[in-house]
């Protein structure tokens, strides 16, 4: 996302901010929770996540305790189960 050619983090930033959620909608945020970036930006990251989770209601943090940035192939486990849950939810 960051270092595709042409690529604005910013500009997507900021249209994302724009998208409201349907209420009900079962929203899981997953983050990592392994060392993989300096501790001040890691710090950054994380609050982040934990702002975008504070601002959906009814969304939830998911701490990948044993992955870095790559949590699909590090723990696939979780994500098929997160995806599970959300579908369940959904229903």
């Amino acid at each position: 996302m960051m270092g595709a050619p042409g690529s604005n983090l910013a500009e997507k930033c900021d249209v994302a901010r724009t998208v409201k959620l349907r209420k009900g909608l079962p929203v899981r945020i997953i983050t990592s929770g392994t060392q993989w970036l300096p501790p001040r930006e890691l710090k950054l990251w994380r609050e982040s996540h934990e702002r975008l989770t504070a601002s959906i209601e009814g969304a939830k943090l998911i701490i990948a305790e044993e992955s870095d940035h790559m949590i699909p192939m590090r723990q696939p486990a979780l994500i098929v189960s997160v995806v599970a849950e959300v579908v369940r939810l959904a229903k």
